[in-house]
C-alpha cells in the first residue's frame, strides 16, 4: 500500500481552481524550502487542532458504498452464470435418461455457458482485487489519527532538542540594533546564548525537519507494517472480504448450505488469491471459527425468533451472528439499553448498532421465494388423472381440487345409480 494514496491522491484529482490554473506563472507558489527552525508553540497547537477537527467521514462513505457495489455485482455476476450453467445441466441430465443425443443448439449453449464462466471468472478477480484496494484504503484512513499523533509527537520532541547553529546565532547578534549593542545585555539571554554556543561547538543541531517531510515519512511506517504482513493476514480476517468471499459462495452454489472454504486456503503459497468458479466442485474444510455453518443453520428456515413471521429484511448480529427481522429487532433495543440476544440460550449483550443488513441471508431468502413462488405455480396448473370404472376424471388445480375431488365423487355416484 502506497503510504497516503487515498488522501493524496484526492487532492491531486481536486487540481488547482479555475482562479489559479488561469493565473500567470509568476503567481505560482516558489519551491518547498524546509525550515530553519521548529514550529513554535502557537504552530503546533494550530496543527494539533486540524488533526481534531478533521474528518473523515466522506472517504467512509464512498468506501462503504464501493464495497457493498463490489459485493452486489459479483453476486448478480456469478447468479447469472450459475442460472445459465444449471438449465445446461438439467437439459443434459434430461437427454441422457431419454438416451437421445445433443442437438445443435445443446452444444452451442454449452459452448455459450462456457465462454460465460470465463468470462464471469475474469470480472470476478477484478472485483476481488479493487476489494483489496478498497480495504488497503480503509486501513490508511483508520492509520491516519495514529500517524498524525507520531507527527505531532516528532515536533515536540524536534522543538525541545533544537538548538541553532553557530552562523545563526551570528546573523542574530549581527541584526540586533544598534542602540541595543551599548546597553547592557540580559543576563539571562547572554547564559543562554553561551549555552547554545557551548552546545554547538559539541555538534551542529540546527537541522530541522518540515511538517510533510514528517508526515510522508510516518506515512511510509504505517505502510511498511502492513505490507510486510501476508495476504492472508491482510484481508482474509477482514469483515468485508469474509462477505465478499461469502457472497461468491452463495452465488455459486445457491442449492448447498453455508459452508464456505475455510479462510486459511483462500490464499495460495505465492500469495494470490484463490477464487472458485461456477460449476467447480469446492472442497469446504472445516475450522473453529467458520461463522457460515453457525449462519447457516440459524436462518435456515427465514422466521424471525421474535416476531415468529417470516423475515423481510434480515438484520444480523456482529458479536453472535444471530438474525432477526429489522422491526422487531428494532421494536426489541428501541430503548437504546443493551439487551441480550433474544435467540434462545445465546448469553450476547447486544446494542442496536451491533446489527447490520444481512444481505448474504437477503440472498437465500428472495431465492426461497422464488422456488415457492415457481412451485406454487407448478401446483396450480397440475393435473391429477383419477380413473373411475374406466372413465378418466381429471382433477383440477391445488386451489379447487377439493371442488373437483367431490364433483369426480358425483360422478361415481351418478354411475352407480343408472346401475
Amino acid at each position: 500500500m502506497a503510504p497516503g494514496r487515498l488522501l493524496q491522491n484526492s487532492r491531486r484529482r481536486a487540481g488547482p481552481s479555475s482562479a489559479s490554473a488561469s493565473a500567470p506563472a509568476s503567481d505560482q507558489l516558489p519551491p518547498y524550502e524546509p525550515p530553519s527552525q521548529p514550529l513554535n508553540d502557537a504552530a503546533r497547537h494550530a496543527l494539533a487542532q486540524i488533526s481534531n477537527n478533521r474528518s473523515t467521514r466522506k472517504f467512509d462513505d464512498h468506501l462503504k458504498k464501493s464495497t457493498e457495489l463490489i459485493r452486489d455485482a459479483v453476486g448478480a455476476t456469478n447468479d447469472r452464470a450459475w442460472e445459465n450453467h444449471n438449465g445446461l445441466q438439467q437439459r443434459l441430465q434430461k437427454l441422457a435418461q431419454r438416451g437421445e443425443d445433443k442437438t445443435d443448439d445443446d452444444i452451442a449453449n454449452q459452448e455459450y455457458a462456457e465462454e460465460l464462466s470465463e468470462r464471469v471468472s475474469g470480472m470476478t478477480g477484478q472485483l476481488e482485487a479493487a476489494l483489496r484496494d478498497i480495504i488497503d484504503y480503509r486501513v490508511e484512513l483508520e492509520d491516519e489519527p495514529v500517524v498524525l499523533d507520531m507527527v505531532r509527537g516528532e515536533l515536540e520532541s524536534q522543538a525541545q532538542n533544537w538548538r541553532p547553529s553557530e552562523e545563526a546565532r551570528k546573523r542574530k547578534k549581527a541584526n540586533r540594533p544598534s542602540d541595543a549593542m551599548d546597553e547592557d545585555v540580559d543576563p539571562e539571554v547572554e547564559e543562554q546564548e553561551e549555552a547554545d554556543t557551548e552546545m554547538g561547538e559539541q555538534g551542529d543541531n540546527s537541522a530541522v525537519t518540515g511538517v510533510s517531510e514528517i508526515l510522508e515519512k510516518m506515512r511510509q511506517s504505517k505502510a511498511e507494517d502492513w505490507t510486510r504482513m501476508d495476504m492472508g493476514q491482510r484481508y482474509a480476517s477482514h469483515n468485508d472480504y469474509v462477505l465478499f468471499k461469502r457472497t461468491l459462495h452463495d452465488a455459486q452454489h445457491p442449492n448447498e448450505d453455508g459452508t464456505i472454504p475455510h479462510a486459511s486456503t483462500w490464499f495460495g503459497p505465492d500469495g494470490q488469491p484463490v477464487l472458485s468458479k461456477v460449476g467447480e466442485e469446492v472442497d469446504a474444510p472445516g475450522g473453529e471459527d467458520d461463522d457460515e455453518i453457525q449462519i447457516a443453520g440459524e436462518v435456515r428456515t427465514f422466521r424471525c425468533p421474535l416476531s415468529m413471521r417470516m423475515i423481510d429484511e434480515p438484520y444480523s448480529s456482529s458479536k453472535c451472528k444471530h438474525t432477526f427481522d429489522k422491526t422487531a429487532i428494532v421494536d426489541y433495543l428501541s430503548n437504546g439499553q443493551e439487551k441480550q440476544c433474544p435467540e434462545t440460550g445465546c448469553s450476547a449483550m447486544l446494542r442496536l448498532s451491533d446489527f447490520f443488513l444481512d444481505k448474504i441471508v437477503l440472498r437465500k431468502i428472495k431465492r426461497q421465494k422464488q422456488v415457492d413462488a415457481q412451485r406454487e405455480k407448478e401446483d396450480f396448473g397440475e393435473q391429477d388423472e383419477e380413473d373411475v370404472d374406466g372413465d378418466t376424471v381429471i382433477t383440477g388445480t391445488a386451489n379447487v381440487k377439493a371442488e373437483r375431488r367431490g364433483r369426480g365423487r358425483q360422478i361415481v355416484d351418478d354411475i352407480e345409480d343408472d346401475e
